[in-house]
């Protein structure tokens, strides 16, 4: 377990990096990369998070819990530098993310044989950094098409 996690803790060195835009969009960039290193980690984290138990403790209290309060940390410095609205719940936005990235590593073989997405592609990880980029900077539903008068 030790080597499955080893470097977790930078995925969010300081917290503070999240009260600018470019330091978010580094901590997902270190996020995926990270995953795309270890990609047997979500299926772990699934796994043994499905159920409450002693394994599931122990890999929260080693492993987890200090860099998801880091990463809920850098959410609420974007929230007070008014990157993200204040109305986002940061965990539910912390599971939106890697619940998005970790599932196309979980079902690798999936997406790539129904939808030609290989998750370990390079450009696959730009795409889903723009792609998060995006939601999070323009929504995913606009009140009008783009380019449109009010």
């Amino acid at each position: 377990m030790e080597r499955l996690f080893s470097g977790i803790d930078q995925i969010v060195p300081s917290p503070g990096e999240g009260s600018t835009r470019g330091g978010l969009v580094a901590i997902t960039q270190r996020y995926m990369d990270f995953l795309a290193a270890h990609p047997g980690l979500t299926k772990v984290v699934a796994r043994e998070g499905s159920v409450s138990s002693p394994r599931l403790t122990y890999l929260i209290e080693h492993f987890l819990r200090e860099p998801y309060q880091r990463v809920l940390e850098a959410v609420r410095a974007a929230q007070k530098a008014e990157l993200i609205a204040p109305e986002i719940r940061p965990e539910l936005l912390l599971f939106l993310v890697s619940g998005a990235w970790s599932q196309l590593f979980d079902v690798h073989a999936f997406a790539y044989e129904t939808l030609g997405v290989d998750a370990y592609e390079e450009q696959t990880r730009h795409d889903f950094l723009l792609m998060i980029g995006a939601l999070l900077e323009k929504g995913l539903i606009r009140s009008r098409p783009a380019g449109q008068d009010p």
